[in-house]
């Protein structure tokens, strides 16, 4: 009996430790090669107009990317209908966590190519509660080759499509936050949707944010981080 009470003290020690290190972690952005975020409202620019645009249609039309052979990806995505009121923590790979949220995609740059693989998990169980974290990227078993030029968001996210039409005026730039703005009408001055792209991450996660304005639905990069 001694022994048995011993042992259930032990395994809600080990279960308490394993909870507490996967919130320091995620609150703390302590993994390894984190690539900062910006921040998830942008409501201020420090330029302005087709100019601008010019500068990220370059960029999404351009041959250059921000993913050196060797980058390890991961990245979380989601939709929301209305306002955002929880934020989920995505989980990670050196740490095991209660209630965090599988990786949307993971991707690998290699010598051949970047890597969009499957995303593998691994979890343990203490008393009955489950806990996981990001294991690996699966390019072996399944696997697509990733391009800028493949990336129909993106390019739809400068240029826009059917029922969003580009309004290049009014584009904004911060840093390497790019704005852009499409009305619901050919020659329309007023948007009614908006794309967000940031230049200094990967093409691939971008882009970062898109959605209506007054309403509607809005997908948003959450996390993205480089692994080891």
């Amino acid at each position: 009996m001694k022994t048995k009470m011993l042992n259930l003290i032990n395994s809600f020690l080990l279960l308490s430790v394993l909870v507490s290190c996967g919130k320091n972690q995620v609150s703390g952005g302590s993994q390894s090669g984190q690539f900062p975020m910006p921040p998830i409202n942008n409501n201020y620019s420090t330029a302005t107009g087709e100019t601008v645009w010019n500068e990220v249609k370059n960029w999404v039309d351009g041959s250059s990317d921000n993913l050196q052979v060797g980058i390890h990806g991961i990245y979380l995505t989601r939709t929301y209908s209305g306002a955002i009121n929880v934020i989920p923590s995505m989980c990670l790979k050196n740490t095991t966590v209660l209630g965090c949220s599988n990786p949307s995609g993971c991707f690998k740059s290699t010598s051949v190519g970047v890597m969009k693989g499957v995303v593998q998990m691994s979890s343990s169980t203490v008393l009955g509660i489950t806990t996981k974290r990001y294991s690996d990227c699966d390019i072996t078993s399944n696997f697509s080759l990733y391009t800028k030029a493949s990336n129909q968001d993106l390019k739809d996210a400068v240029n826009g499509k059917f029922g969003q039409y580009l309004i290049k005026s009014l584009t904004q730039k911060t840093g390497s936050i790019y704005k852009v703005y499409f009305g619901s009408f050919q020659g329309s001055t007023s948007p009614a949707s908006y794309a967000i792209i940031n230049t200094s991450l990967p093409s691939i996660v971008n882009p970062t944010e898109v959605g209506s304005i007054g309403g509607g639905n809005i997908t948003r990069l959450i996390d993205y981080r480089i692994v080891q």
